[in-house]
Protein backbone atom coordinates (compact mmCIF):
# COMPACT_ATOMS: atom_id res chain seq x y z
CA UNK A 1 0.00 0.00 0.00
CA UNK A 2 2.90 2.58 0.42
CA UNK A 3 6.89 2.66 -0.51
CA UNK A 4 8.97 2.59 2.48
CA UNK A 5 11.46 5.32 1.18
CA UNK A 6 15.34 3.95 2.32
CA UNK A 7 17.07 6.50 4.99
CA UNK A 8 19.99 7.08 1.98
CA UNK A 9 17.50 8.69 -0.06
CA UNK A 10 17.97 12.98 0.33
CA UNK A 11 14.88 14.79 0.78
CA UNK A 12 15.65 17.96 -1.09
CA UNK A 13 11.87 19.49 -0.41
CA UNK A 14 12.25 23.15 1.74
CA UNK A 15 10.50 22.73 4.88
CA UNK A 16 9.12 25.63 6.59
CA UNK A 17 6.67 24.22 8.73
CA UNK A 18 6.47 24.98 12.59
CA UNK A 19 7.40 21.41 14.33
CA UNK A 20 7.11 21.48 18.17
CA UNK A 21 8.22 18.83 20.69
CA UNK A 22 6.21 17.09 23.39
CA UNK A 23 7.90 15.28 26.23
CA UNK A 24 6.13 13.36 29.15
CA UNK A 25 7.80 13.53 32.40
CA UNK A 26 7.20 12.45 35.97
CA UNK A 27 9.25 13.12 39.24
CA UNK A 28 8.75 9.36 39.98
CA UNK A 29 10.35 10.60 43.86
CA UNK A 30 7.90 12.97 44.20
CA UNK A 31 6.21 11.33 47.99
CA UNK A 32 2.61 12.79 46.53
CA UNK A 33 2.98 10.76 43.21
CA UNK A 34 4.22 7.74 44.77
CA UNK A 35 1.16 7.78 46.82
CA UNK A 36 -1.44 8.25 44.44
CA UNK A 37 0.09 5.71 42.22
CA UNK A 38 0.40 3.09 45.17
CA UNK A 39 -3.70 3.72 45.72
CA UNK A 40 -4.29 3.80 41.99
CA UNK A 41 -2.38 0.29 41.37
CA UNK A 42 -3.95 -0.88 44.92
CA UNK A 43 -6.42 -3.65 43.17
CA UNK A 44 -4.60 -4.67 40.47
CA UNK A 45 -2.85 -8.13 41.24
CA UNK A 46 0.86 -8.60 41.54
CA UNK A 47 2.12 -5.06 40.90
CA UNK A 48 3.88 -2.72 43.07
CA UNK A 49 5.33 0.67 43.01
CA UNK A 50 9.15 -1.04 42.17
CA UNK A 51 8.40 -3.42 39.21
CA UNK A 52 6.16 -0.33 37.59
CA UNK A 53 8.11 1.66 35.00
CA UNK A 54 8.13 5.09 36.89
CA UNK A 55 12.04 6.04 36.86
CA UNK A 56 13.76 9.27 37.23
CA UNK A 57 17.89 9.62 36.45
CA UNK A 58 17.44 13.32 35.19
CA UNK A 59 17.20 11.95 31.82
CA UNK A 60 14.93 14.92 30.98
CA UNK A 61 18.05 16.72 31.32
CA UNK A 62 19.92 14.83 28.20
CA UNK A 63 16.63 14.88 26.38
CA UNK A 64 16.56 18.27 26.22
CA UNK A 65 20.43 18.80 25.69
CA UNK A 66 19.72 16.74 22.61
CA UNK A 67 16.79 18.47 21.22
CA UNK A 68 19.21 22.18 21.45
CA UNK A 69 21.91 20.94 20.30
CA UNK A 70 20.85 18.16 17.28
CA UNK A 71 17.18 19.63 16.32
CA UNK A 72 17.79 23.58 17.30
CA UNK A 73 15.07 24.47 14.70
CA UNK A 74 12.15 23.23 17.24
CA UNK A 75 9.30 25.80 17.35
CA UNK A 76 8.68 25.37 21.17
CA UNK A 77 9.18 22.44 23.84
CA UNK A 78 6.08 21.50 25.53
CA UNK A 79 6.84 19.16 29.11
CA UNK A 80 3.22 17.00 29.83
CA UNK A 81 3.74 16.84 33.74
CA UNK A 82 1.65 16.35 36.88
CA UNK A 83 2.13 19.85 38.58
CA UNK A 84 5.73 18.94 38.77
CA UNK A 85 8.41 20.25 37.50
CA UNK A 86 12.30 19.36 37.95
CA UNK A 87 14.70 20.69 40.75
CA UNK A 88 17.52 21.25 38.24
CA UNK A 89 15.50 23.10 35.65
CA UNK A 90 14.82 27.27 35.57
CA UNK A 91 11.50 27.38 34.76
CA UNK A 92 11.32 31.18 34.49
CA UNK A 93 14.86 30.65 32.14
CA UNK A 94 13.47 27.60 30.38
CA UNK A 95 10.37 29.66 29.08
CA UNK A 96 12.41 32.72 27.29
CA UNK A 97 15.11 30.23 25.44
CA UNK A 98 14.97 29.54 21.77
CA UNK A 99 12.88 27.31 21.80
CA UNK A 100 10.93 27.97 24.70
CA UNK A 101 10.57 25.12 27.15
CA UNK A 102 6.96 25.21 28.30
CA UNK A 103 5.11 22.93 31.05
CA UNK A 104 1.81 21.23 30.09
CA UNK A 105 -0.28 19.96 33.25
CA UNK A 106 -2.34 17.07 32.46
CA UNK A 107 -5.65 18.12 33.87
CA UNK A 108 -4.96 21.14 31.38
CA UNK A 109 -5.49 18.76 28.61
CA UNK A 110 -7.46 15.79 30.05
CA UNK A 111 -11.36 16.36 28.27
CA UNK A 112 -12.46 16.28 31.88
CA UNK A 113 -9.66 17.89 33.82
CA UNK A 114 -8.22 14.92 35.84
CA UNK A 115 -4.61 13.88 35.90
CA UNK A 116 -3.68 10.77 33.49
CA UNK A 117 -2.52 7.80 35.39
CA UNK A 118 -0.01 6.67 32.84
CA UNK A 119 2.21 7.40 29.30
CA UNK A 120 -0.73 5.81 27.59
CA UNK A 121 -3.26 7.87 28.73
CA UNK A 122 -0.67 11.33 28.61
CA UNK A 123 -0.12 10.33 24.72
CA UNK A 124 -4.18 9.80 24.33
CA UNK A 125 -4.51 13.93 25.33
CA UNK A 126 -1.59 15.52 23.70
CA UNK A 127 -3.46 16.74 20.42
CA UNK A 128 -5.49 19.13 23.24
CA UNK A 129 -2.16 20.82 24.10
CA UNK A 130 -2.95 24.47 23.30
CA UNK A 131 -1.45 25.96 20.13
CA UNK A 132 0.70 22.43 19.39
CA UNK A 133 1.55 22.47 15.67
CA UNK A 134 -0.15 20.30 13.78
CA UNK A 135 3.28 17.92 12.95
CA UNK A 136 4.94 17.57 16.62
CA UNK A 137 7.25 15.37 17.91
CA UNK A 138 6.37 13.39 20.63
CA UNK A 139 9.19 11.85 23.30
CA UNK A 140 9.24 9.83 26.54
CA UNK A 141 11.69 11.06 29.23
CA UNK A 142 14.42 8.09 27.96
CA UNK A 143 14.69 8.81 24.04
CA UNK A 144 17.15 10.77 22.82
CA UNK A 145 18.76 12.41 19.88
CA UNK A 146 22.61 11.45 19.64
CA UNK A 147 23.57 13.39 16.56
CA UNK A 148 22.47 16.32 14.44
CA UNK A 149 18.77 15.96 11.70
CA UNK A 150 16.71 18.33 9.89
CA UNK A 151 13.12 18.99 9.47
CA UNK A 152 13.45 17.73 5.85
CA UNK A 153 14.44 14.23 8.02
CA UNK A 154 11.23 14.43 9.84
CA UNK A 155 8.85 15.87 6.88
CA UNK A 156 8.75 14.53 3.22
CA UNK A 157 7.00 18.27 1.95
CA UNK A 158 5.11 20.66 4.59
CA UNK A 159 2.02 18.15 3.96
CA UNK A 160 3.46 14.68 5.14
CA UNK A 161 5.64 13.61 7.32
CA UNK A 162 7.68 10.76 7.87
CA UNK A 163 7.15 7.47 10.45
CA UNK A 164 10.06 5.27 10.81
CA UNK A 165 9.23 2.25 10.45
CA UNK A 166 10.65 -1.26 12.21
CA UNK A 167 9.76 -5.28 11.23
CA UNK A 168 6.75 -5.87 9.54
CA UNK A 169 4.16 -7.96 12.16
CA UNK A 170 4.15 -10.92 9.65
CA UNK A 171 7.66 -10.99 9.70
CA UNK A 172 7.82 -10.13 13.47
CA UNK A 173 5.08 -13.24 14.11
CA UNK A 174 7.03 -15.22 12.29
CA UNK A 175 10.23 -15.04 13.75
CA UNK A 176 9.61 -14.77 16.98
CA UNK A 177 6.02 -15.40 17.92
CA UNK A 178 6.03 -12.58 20.19
CA UNK A 179 3.19 -10.47 18.17
CA UNK A 180 0.71 -12.93 19.07
CA UNK A 181 0.81 -12.11 22.59
CA UNK A 182 1.23 -8.19 22.61
CA UNK A 183 -2.40 -7.80 22.78
CA UNK A 184 -1.79 -3.87 22.66
CA UNK A 185 -0.62 -4.02 19.28
CA UNK A 186 -2.77 -6.43 17.95
CA UNK A 187 -5.90 -4.09 19.15
CA UNK A 188 -4.37 -1.11 16.90
CA UNK A 189 -4.73 -3.75 13.54
CA UNK A 190 -8.44 -4.10 15.07
CA UNK A 191 -9.27 -0.65 15.51
CA UNK A 192 -7.85 0.53 12.33
CA UNK A 193 -10.06 -2.27 10.62
CA UNK A 194 -12.76 -0.52 12.02
CA UNK A 195 -11.93 2.88 11.15
CA UNK A 196 -11.36 1.42 7.63
CA UNK A 197 -13.07 -1.32 6.28
CA UNK A 198 -11.71 -3.55 3.93
CA UNK A 199 -8.31 -2.36 3.66
CA UNK A 200 -5.34 -3.56 1.82
CA UNK A 201 -3.24 -2.23 4.67
CA UNK A 202 0.46 -3.23 5.59
CA UNK A 203 0.84 -3.26 8.70
CA UNK A 204 4.71 -2.86 11.32
CA UNK A 205 5.63 -2.53 14.40
CA UNK A 206 6.93 0.46 15.22
CA UNK A 207 10.52 1.52 16.09
CA UNK A 208 10.55 2.58 19.89
CA UNK A 209 11.95 5.86 19.84
CA UNK A 210 10.73 9.65 19.25
CA UNK A 211 8.29 10.05 16.83
CA UNK A 212 6.31 12.04 14.85
CA UNK A 213 2.52 12.43 14.58
CA UNK A 214 -0.39 14.56 13.45
CA UNK A 215 -3.08 16.15 15.14
CA UNK A 216 -5.15 15.32 12.60
CA UNK A 217 -5.17 11.50 13.55
CA UNK A 218 -6.50 12.14 16.40
CA UNK A 219 -9.22 14.00 15.25
CA UNK A 220 -10.19 10.93 13.08
CA UNK A 221 -10.02 9.02 16.05
CA UNK A 222 -12.65 11.24 18.15
CA UNK A 223 -14.55 10.99 15.42
CA UNK A 224 -14.51 7.46 14.86
CA UNK A 225 -13.81 5.55 18.02
CA UNK A 226 -15.30 8.25 20.90
CA UNK A 227 -15.47 5.86 23.52
CA UNK A 228 -12.33 4.51 22.97
CA UNK A 229 -10.49 7.50 22.75
CA UNK A 230 -11.96 8.42 25.81
CA UNK A 231 -11.37 4.96 27.68
CA UNK A 232 -7.91 5.23 26.41
CA UNK A 233 -7.59 8.28 28.15
CA UNK A 234 -8.55 7.45 31.42
CA UNK A 235 -6.93 4.32 31.55
CA UNK A 236 -4.49 2.91 34.42
CA UNK A 237 -1.26 2.32 33.10
CA UNK A 238 -0.03 -0.53 30.81
CA UNK A 239 -1.15 -3.22 32.57
CA UNK A 240 -4.92 -3.45 31.03
CA UNK A 241 -6.01 -6.58 29.50
CA UNK A 242 -8.63 -4.27 27.33
CA UNK A 243 -8.55 -2.52 24.38
CA UNK A 244 -6.74 0.79 24.42
CA UNK A 245 -5.46 2.99 21.82
CA UNK A 246 -1.36 3.49 21.20
CA UNK A 247 1.00 5.27 19.04
CA UNK A 248 0.47 2.68 16.18
CA UNK A 249 -2.94 3.58 14.95
CA UNK A 250 -2.13 7.18 15.11
CA UNK A 251 0.98 6.00 12.47
CA UNK A 252 -1.20 3.71 10.62
CA UNK A 253 -3.81 6.44 9.97
CA UNK A 254 -1.54 9.06 8.85
CA UNK A 255 -0.66 6.54 6.45
CA UNK A 256 -3.62 5.60 5.62
CA UNK A 257 -4.73 9.43 4.77
CA UNK A 258 -1.40 10.51 2.95
CA UNK A 259 -0.09 12.58 6.14
CA UNK A 260 2.95 10.23 6.72
CA UNK A 261 5.19 8.23 4.08
CA UNK A 262 7.27 5.67 5.84
CA UNK A 263 10.55 4.90 5.71
CA UNK A 264 13.43 2.77 7.33
CA UNK A 265 14.88 3.74 10.84
CA UNK A 266 18.25 5.81 11.09
CA UNK A 267 20.99 3.79 13.53
CA UNK A 268 19.26 3.92 16.40
CA UNK A 269 19.40 1.54 19.81
CA UNK A 270 16.64 0.79 22.38
CA UNK A 271 18.22 -1.24 25.30
CA UNK A 272 16.65 -3.24 28.24
CA UNK A 273 19.67 -3.01 30.56
CA UNK A 274 22.55 -0.85 31.33
CA UNK A 275 24.72 -3.25 30.10
CA UNK A 276 23.92 -3.68 26.58
CA UNK A 277 23.64 0.47 26.52
CA UNK A 278 27.14 0.56 27.71
CA UNK A 279 28.41 -2.46 25.07
CA UNK A 280 26.71 -1.42 22.53
CA UNK A 281 26.15 2.94 21.98
CA UNK A 282 28.67 4.44 20.27
CA UNK A 283 29.10 7.91 17.93
CA UNK A 284 26.96 6.14 15.07
CA UNK A 285 23.58 6.28 17.05
CA UNK A 286 21.17 8.85 16.31
CA UNK A 287 17.76 7.71 18.20
CA UNK A 288 18.63 6.86 21.74
CA UNK A 289 16.22 4.76 24.23
CA UNK A 290 17.14 3.83 27.66
CA UNK A 291 14.48 1.97 28.79
CA UNK A 292 16.03 0.62 31.80
CA UNK A 293 16.43 3.44 33.78
CA UNK A 294 14.26 2.96 36.17
CA UNK A 295 15.70 -0.14 37.07
CA UNK A 296 19.42 0.99 36.74
CA UNK A 297 21.36 -0.72 39.53
CA UNK A 298 22.90 1.44 42.39
CA UNK A 299 26.54 0.46 41.24
CA UNK A 300 25.82 1.43 37.50
CA UNK A 301 24.55 5.35 38.76
CA UNK A 302 27.69 7.01 38.81
CA UNK A 303 28.55 5.18 35.13
CA UNK A 304 25.43 6.12 33.57
CA UNK A 305 26.08 9.76 34.65
CA UNK A 306 29.73 9.74 33.41
CA UNK A 307 28.62 8.03 29.43
CA UNK A 308 25.66 10.58 29.65
CA UNK A 309 26.88 13.92 30.19
CA UNK A 310 29.77 12.17 27.45
CA UNK A 311 27.21 12.11 24.74
CA UNK A 312 25.27 15.17 25.72
CA UNK A 313 28.00 17.87 26.96
CA UNK A 314 26.29 20.65 25.81
CA UNK A 315 24.98 22.21 29.42
CA UNK A 316 22.16 24.35 28.53
CA UNK A 317 21.69 27.92 30.31
CA UNK A 318 18.61 26.92 32.44
CA UNK A 319 19.95 23.95 34.01
CA UNK A 320 20.71 25.22 37.71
Amino acid sequence: MFKIIKKSDINHNKIDIDIDIVISWIDSSDLTFKNKIEDNYKNIKNYSLENLRFGNRDTLKYVLRGIYKNIPWIRKIYIVTKSQWPNWLDEQVANNMTPPIIRIDEKDIHPEGKECNGSIAVEACLYRIPDLSDFFLYANDDMFICKPMQKNEWMFSNNIGYTYNGISMENKKNKTGWFNRDTAQIDQVKLFNEIYPNNNFKFFYSCHHIRLLNKKCYQIIEKKLPEILKHTQDVIGRINNDTIICHLLLEYIGLHENLFKTRTSYDRLTCTKFVDFKNKYSNKITLLCTNWNCWLPKENVDEYYRIMNNIFTNKLKCEI
